[in-house]
Formats: C-alpha cells, sequence, structure tokens
C-alpha cells in the first residue's frame, strides 16, 4: 500500500517512539534555540514534531488526505485515484491559483494544476493516481494567478467599453510571457503565442498608437 506523505513548508521532525522523549525533547529545544529547520523523520515521512511555519502572502491551508493523528500518513492501495485537497487564499481582489507537487518513492516529481473548489470556500482540489508502491511526499504551494486577474478585469472593462485595448494589450503581454518560460511544454508555449496574436488581432488599434 502507499503511504501518502504531507509535507508543509516548514520541514522536520524529532523521533517520534515513547522511548526517546528524553533525546526528542533535546533535539527540539537545540533547533529551536538556533532556529535551525527540522529534517523530515525518515519513517513517518513529514514533521511528527515542528514549529508552525508563517502564513505568507498567499497561505495554504487544511491539507488532505490527512489523518487525525499527524504522527500517522494517510493510505491508499497501489493504482487509486487520490483526491487531494488544500485551502488557498490572499487578501484583496486578485486571483490565486494551487499547485500540487508530489514526490513519488523513486524521486520523481509531478506537478499538478488544482482546480478551484465550490464557489465561496477557497478550496482547491485534485485528483491523481499513485500508481507506485512507497511514501509518496507531497505539498501544495498557493500563487498569484495574473492570467484569472486580467480575465476577470478584462470581462467587466470590455463588456462596459472601458480601456478595451489596453486590457487586450496587458493580455497579450501575459500570455507572451508565460509562452516564454522554458519549463512549459511547446505545445503550451505554442498555444499561448498563438493566444497573444488573437488578442491583438481582436484590439481595434494598438494602445501605442497615435490617435
Amino acid at each position: 500500500m502507499h503511504e501518502v506523505a504531507q509535507r508543509r513548508r516548514a520541514r522536520g521532525g524529532a523521533k517520534a517512539t515513547h522511548t526517546r522523549r528524553r533525546n526528542r525533547a533535546a533535539r527540539i529545544g537545540r533547533d529551536r534555540a538556533h532556529d535551525l529547520p527540522l529534517a523530515p523523520h525518515p519513517r513517518y515521512g513529514r514533521n511528527v514534531t515542528r514549529r508552525p511555519a508563517p502564513a505568507g502572502r498567499i497561505p495554504v491551508t487544511r491539507l488532505t488526505p490527512a489523518t487525525p493523528d499527524p504522527r500517522w500518513n494517510a493510505k491508499a492501495f497501489a493504482g487509486e485515484v487520490v483526491p487531494f485537497g488544500a485551502t488557498v487564499f490572499r487578501e484583496g481582489h486578485d486571483r490565486v491559483g494551487a499547485m500540487l507537487v508530489l514526490t513519488g518513492p523513486g524521486g520523481t516529481t509531478q506537478r499538478h494544476r488544482m482546480l478551484a473548489g465550490a464557489p465561496g470556500t477557497d478550496r482547491w482540489e485534485a485528483q491523481v493516481r499513485l500508481d507506485e508502491v512507497g511514501v509518496w511526499r507531497w505539498h501544495v504551494t498557493g500563487f498569484g494567478d495574473e492570467i484569472a486577474t486580467w480575465a476577470h478585469d478584462a470581462a467587466v472593462k470590455v463588456d462596459a467599453g472601458v480601456d478595451v485595448d489596453l486590457m487586450y494589450e496587458i493580455g497579450a503581454r501575459l500570455a507572451e510571457r508565460a509562452a516564454a518560460e522554458t519549463d512549459r511544454t511547446a505545445a503550451v508555449r505554442k498555444r499561448l503565442a498563438a493566444w497573444a496574436a488573437a488578442l491583438r488581432r481582436r484590439m481595434p488599434r494598438h494602445p501605442l498608437d497615435g490617435p
């Protein structure tokens, strides 16, 4: 069976066996005194005891799957499709996105873009088939989604006839910048470049042209 291991931004933990309480307490105190990161426990695959991580500008909370006792990993059968979830939000009106980062027992890392859950819940979800036996480590990262923010603003302004040329140009530049990112596949970069060109063709005139 698989052991699905949660991993947040702050990492590591001390020994979790009741037979070594003295050593564990000493280690935690030493790490806290020197403000050193705690290493992940090799048996449990996640932070058994750790300091809380700072929330940051885009907090990621309520990770699932999870067990009531954080010392133990969630489990799944080989080949099972596991639903992952997280609450991701930010202050203000800008849109956010969420990325699930999975590392398999063999060390291979996968990235899956999470989809928004029910409106108003700030939940993000992804379903992934775990087809390798062993401990899977994973975490969720939140980020500001500039294209989603632009799409929301453009839908409002274009329908109202406000800054139409400018909104198309902003969208085209965002698409071009995304297409220039080398970590994307060639097919995705080609689609983004075509989208940028399509946005400019829809503009009545270029916003930098004269009156």
